[in-house]
């Protein structure tokens, strides 16, 4: 079992994960919240749900683990890291492209945005070697888009 939390990045290098994806998450919320106040456009509303806030929290685990954790490790144990980097994005946007859909996104715009994101999602593991930093940021990240922020 300590061999598989290993080889997700879960059990190694915790502590600092951590740390990283609470410093980059609380950066984050401080940028949005300037941007949101100087633009007068702040509209939080922390009353959006159980089931958003428990999906915020969760989300983090559930495209994390399965996709930088294992599918990111294991490409890269295969070809170079660039390349496992670009593919498991690939993957990474086109697993919400459902979703997208069914809201009405205009997904060029997001699947860059998202591209972005997930890029640099698997530099902070590969970083850091910790999952804890993505699964952290994504959580932190996924909450302040379902509340407004």
């Amino acid at each position: 079992m300590l061999y598989i939390l290993d080889y997700l990045k879960i059990r190694k290098n915790y502590k600092k994960g951590i740390a990283i994806g609470c410093l980059i998450s609380i950066a984050y919320i401080v940028i949005k919240l300037a941007v949101g106040y100087l633009s007068k456009n702040l509209k939080i509303n922390f009353d959006i749900g159980l089931m958003w806030w428990i999906g915020g929290i969760t989300v983090g685990f559930i495209e994390e683990i399965p996709l930088r954790g294992f599918l990111l490790t294991k490409l890269e144990s295969k070809i170079n890291f660039t390349l496992s980097n670009i593919i498991v994005t690939i993957i990474f946007v086109m697993m919400h492209f459902p979703k997208w859909i069914a809201i009405g996104t205009f997904i060029i715009p997001a699947s860059i945005k998202i591209a972005i994101v997930s890029l640099l999602f698997g530099y902070l593991v590969k970083r850091y070697d910790s999952l804890w930093v993505t699964i952290i940021c994504h959580s932190v990240f996924d909450i302040c888009y379902f509340i407004g922020l």
